[in-house]
């Protein structure tokens, strides 16, 4: 790789992340260097040749761009991110349907400004998609730790928005939502309950994200060797047979989802808070 294709993704991507007023540390540009692969070392030569940046109490800065960033915000992330942790361990209900659970979004960012809520993504045990939603739903609006749309953002703040769902039988993102915003957004999940090895089935399924973070993609998956996840993760016999209970849950949320939003009804459709273009649309006008 040349110089100068270095240097426009080591731009790409502080610029990418400016758009959420975020700087980011030597390890963060590396983790999540745009469409380009460079050694941590490389990248920490290059950027200091890069006009405009300013290096901050270790954080990068474009300059003529507004930051909102303080020491504090990374700190209240790490707190939330372990109390949510704490508290849905103690719902062995929701975790009986779960695979996998992780925080995404501005929490998963290190970003977890005021106002800011907690985002869950789940990917449920094959065949359970529908269950999972209902159950985790339910649990989590009963106990009053679900976001709700009627409070503000400050009586919101670190209440969990369980908003994004995969079934574990069909583990590859929708192609039309395979693009830089949510290769970003699964770089940044932190991952809380990883039950045989979904996350890296996950990424086995979703090599389109190399495309957009070659670095990123090398990091998470060179502990282990990808071709032995090829395997299905559960008999094919099974997976063809949708649960009985999945359905009465999916035609339940269907009935609810069609008075509120008046839309089919797909899993993807239940991803109702989307930034994806508004966030797309600003990184296009800065570089």
């Amino acid at each position: 790789m040349n110089e100068d294709t270095l240097k426009s993704a080591i731009l790409n991507t502080l610029l990418y992340h400016s758009i959420f007023k975020y700087p980011l540390t030597l390890k963060e540009v590396h983790k999540y260097l745009i469409g380009a692969v460079a050694s941590i070392d490389t990248v920490k030569s290059t950027i200091l040749e890069l006009p405009n940046i300013t290096l901050s109490k270790n954080r990068y800065y474009v300059n003529g761009f507004d930051y909102d960033y303080k020491q504090e915000y990374t700190v209240k992330a790490w707190h939330a991110i372990n109390k949510t942790f704490s508290v849905l361990k103690k719902l062995p209900l929701v975790n009986s349907y779960l695979q996998l659970l992780a925080i995404s979004g501005s929490t998963a960012a290190l970003a977890f400004k005021p106002g800011s809520d907690v985002d869950l993504f789940i990917i449920s045990k094959p065949k359970k998609k529908w269950t999972a939603r209902a159950i985790t739903l339910i649990n989590l609006r009963l106990k009053g730790l679900h976001v709700d749309l009627k409070n503000t953002e400050e009586e919101n703040e670190g209440k969990l928005c369980a908003n994004l769902f995969l079934d574990g039988s069909n583990l590859e993102i929708p192609h039309d939502k395979q693009d830089l915003y949510t290769a970003m957004e699964i770089a940044h999940l932190k991952v809380l309950v990883n039950k045989n090895n979904t996350f890296q089935h996950f990424l086995n399924k979703n090599k389109w994200i190399k495309k957009y973070l070659p670095n990123f993609y090398q990091l998470a998956t060179r502990e282990w060797q990808i071709d032995k996840f090829q395997q299905h993760l559960i008999n094919k016999e099974i997976a063809s047979q949708q649960d009985v209970i999945d359905k009465l849950f999916k035609t339940l949320q269907n009935v609810w989802f069609k008075s509120h939003i008046q839309t089919p009804t797909t899993l993807e459709n239940t991803w109702i808070i989307d930034h994806r273009r508004a966030v797309l649309d600003k990184y296009e006008k800065l570089h």
